[in-house]
């Protein structure tokens, strides 16, 4: 009788912990940030089901952060810094997790199972109190760290993500997020990413076309669509980070498409004006497929093959010249040109978003150093 209590015991007191409420000690951020974006690698079925399980993980560490400030126990600048880092990855989870929505990679109920901070149980409501969560942490990470454009970003990315659930973006918000596009690289792509869907942000809207000024203009931060030539070779621009060699691409050739697509039909809806539009149209299509190019020979280097949305490039390449010889048949006055290929299910297909993931920009080699792939380090 003795070894079967002895045998029972450790169970007697999980159970005991489970029913009490105890959580699990929270972790340190030095253990929970090198596993940090194969955690929240969406692509991957493992972490996509886990996800819930490592939010409540980088959270207890986040709260656990947070009671030291209040208390007053890290005053070493260095430790704050870092205190700063994990609050802006704690609040990063969030984010990833509400673009899973979004894109269809998880189901409202998957992303907010377990509910733990809206106040009725409600699955909509517990994602937009996630949000507001996340805009917490990033605020008091921003005291931290005040001069990380990251967090501004980020916490931008909050205000946008509850505006767009809730069925309106703001006009400021719209002209705040085309003020990071002009602001640094890391500004426009984000800027890029989040303005994803055509349907919802159509290459027309005067938002839109600003951000494409941006995009193509000559700037340090744009890509300079107007003298955009043959793709140089892999290994003759450095660094060779995956942002801005193969994701940056792919997120430039995907904005020109859908301006693309716009023109032709604006062209189409008034054949006495088509000309010039286009001309345009043509003009972007060049670009964009000079852009996938480039996106294409450097996904085969060797230290950028691991591009998670691979995959997906010659789909989009394929597209890409359809709509070149849509446009090509109307600039020549076909009589019957061929229609564009179907816009609405591929703008909400895994083949188009998958480029749109966190992971798409944020994924590492294990034989390479964490900052060698571009933001964050």
């Amino acid at each position: 009788m003795r070894f079967r209590f002895a045998c029972l015991l450790p169970a007697l007191i999980a159970v005991a912990a489970s029913l009490s409420g105890c959580e699990p000690a929270p972790e340190e951020f030095s253990t929970l940030q090198p596993i940090f974006f194969a955690s929240v690698n969406l692509f991957d079925d493992k972490a996509r089901q886990e996800l819930p399980l490592f939010e409540q993980r980088m959270d207890r560490m986040a709260q656990a952060l947070l009671g030291r400030l209040d208390r007053g126990e890290l005053t070493d600048p260095a430790a704050r810094s870092e205190a700063g880092r994990a609050l802006l990855y704690a609040a990063f989870v969030y984010i990833t997790t509400h673009h899973a929505v979004e894109d269809g990679y998880m189901s409202l109920a998957e992303a907010t199972s377990p509910h733990r901070f809206a106040a009725q149980p409600d699955d909509a409501a517990e994602l937009l109190a996630r949000m507001q969560h996340a805009a917490q942490l990033l605020s008091r990470a921003s005291e931290l760290l005040p001069d990380d454009a990251r967090l501004r970003n980020e916490l931008l990315s909050t205000r946008f993500n509850q505006e767009l659930f809730t069925g309106t973006i703001s006009q400021e918000t719209l002209d705040a997020w085309i003020a990071e596009a002009h602001r640094d690289r890391f500004g426009l792509f984000t800027t890029i990413l989040l303005f994803r869907d055509p349907a919802l942000f159509p290459l027309d809207s005067p938002h839109m076309e600003r951000l494409l000024d941006v995009a193509c203009s000559p700037s340090p931060i744009g890509f300079d669509c107007a003298r955009m030539g043959p793709p140089p070779a892999p290994g003759s621009m450095e660094p060779r980070w995956l942002t801005s060699k193969v994701a940056g691409p792919v997120l430039l050739s995907d904005l020109l498409i859908k301006r693309a697509e716009v023109l032709l039909a604006r062209a189409d809806r008034d054949p006495a004006a088509a000309m010039p539009v286009l001309g345009e149209a043509m003009g972007r299509v060049q670009v964009a497929a000079g852009a996938l190019i480039l996106a294409l020979i450097n996904v085969e280097d060797d230290d950028l093959a691991i591009y998670p949305a691979k995959d997906t490039l010659e789909a989009r390449q394929g597209r890409i010249e359809q709509i070149r010889a849509a446009v090509g048949a109307r600039l020549a006055g076909m009589p019957t040109p061929p229609p564009l290929p179907e816009a609405k299910q591929y703008y909400a297909g895994r083949t188009y978003r998958a480029a749109y993931q966190c992971a798409a920009c944020h994924v590492a080699r294990s034989d390479l150093p964490a900052s060698f792939l571009g933001v964050p380090k």
